[in-house]
């Protein structure tokens, strides 16, 4: 793919790794220091905190016990809507700038298209969080430059590895794995990105993958836009 036509990629994939936010601050919002776990969480539903604090505490749990280091603080903020620069159909997103995660509240999640096709409850919503904590955990993991795919590659097998197995087995039976998913990675996630992340999850529960696959991700040497 030429230069040009990554950047163009890049930037319209831009929803879940967003820099540069623009926020307006809500003058209700608390923050919170989350039990067990060295994140902090801005928000003025004490319910929407505390979700968030667990779903930020599967991420960590799910990805420590994959090798990654933790960083020394995580920042949460859930909002009402996404801070401008976000699409308006992202349920998240996390600014490397900031090296902050937004994550809508329940209340407004509810209110979206559900894109999951399951009923929307606590537990997906935990998930929700628990992907966009990953991305904040994987960026201060990279060896190299932060790569897209690889960030949600690792996003997404710590949503499907968080949520609930009843809830897994709802949304990954509608796909079907393709063994050369890589070879057309970007357009299966511009097309549908939770199919992406179905691929994604099956490609790292086989043996000869897994950490090890992280691993390879983290050191630049797979899922990159230069291959």
């Amino acid at each position: 793919m030429p230069s040009s036509q990554r950047r163009a990629v890049t930037c319209a994939l831009a929803g879940f790794l967003a820099a540069g936010l623009v926020v307006t601050a809500s003058a209700l919002a608390k923050t919170v220091k989350c039990r067990d776990a060295p994140v902090r969480v801005e928000s003025s539903s004490s319910r929407d905190a505390a979700s968030a604090c667990q779903g930020a505490r599967n991420a960590i749990k799910f990805l420590s016990s994959q090798g990654l280091d933790i960083p020394p603080s995580i920042s949460i903020k859930v909002v009402q809507a996404m801070p401008e620069g976000v699409p308006r159909s992202a349920l998240g997103a996390y600014s490397r700038d900031e090296r902050k995660v937004y994550v809508l509240g329940y209340a407004a999640l509810r209110r979206m298209r559900n894109t999951f096709k399951i009923p929307f409850d606590a537990s997906l919503y935990r998930a929700v969080t628990s992907h966009e904590v990953a991305h904040t955990i994987a960026f201060h993991n990279f060896k190299e430059q932060s790569t897209f795919l690889g960030q949600e590659y690792i996003a997404f097998v710590t949503f499907f590895s968080t949520i609930s197995p009843a809830q897994r087995e709802q949304i990954l039976w509608r796909y079907d794995y393709d063994a050369h998913w890589q070879l057309y990675a970007i357009i299966l996630y511009i097309t549908d990105s939770l199919e992406f992340g179905a691929h994604a999850y099956w490609h790292f529960l086989m043996p000869e993958n897994g950490q090890r696959f992280f691993q390879k991700i983290l050191a630049g040497e797979a899922l990159s836009l230069e291959e």
